[in-house]
């Protein structure tokens, strides 16, 4: 089967429009990754924990090993499970409870909610 000449122009114009059309996206980043892009570098992102032995803790994420910490000064706001937050952090010089599993006392600053 032979094309004519108008077809074969027709049939380049329309594969053309085609990729053209089909290259490009019209989908949306998702929330997830427009609320990672607001984290601040210099601080640390962790997750509230509660716990029977320590009250409310932090799991401290994307440091690849499990790491907790012990906030002093946790805001009565933030003291749910799961709550996502950015802080800075200062080492304190406290004492580890009794029974208490962590691997650093702190004082927070400068602290953020961030959505999961």
């Amino acid at each position: 089967m032979t094309f004519s000449f108008m077809n074969k122009i027709t049939f380049a114009f329309g594969l053309g429009l085609f990729l053209l059309f089909s290259c490009s996206s019209t989908r949306k980043a998702p929330i997830e990754s427009l609320e990672m892009t607001k984290l601040d570098p210099s601080k640390t992102l962790g997750k509230v924990i509660k716990t029977d032995s320590c009250g409310f803790i932090l799991e401290v994420l994307g440091s690849g090993d499990s790491m907790y910490l012990l906030p002093l000064n946790l805001p009565n706001e933030y003291e749910k499970q799961g709550v996502r937050i950015q802080f800075a952090y200062v080492l304190s010089r406290a004492k580890q409870p009794s029974g208490c599993l962590v691997n650093k006392v702190v004082t927070l600053e400068n602290i953020e909610k961030v959505n999961p």
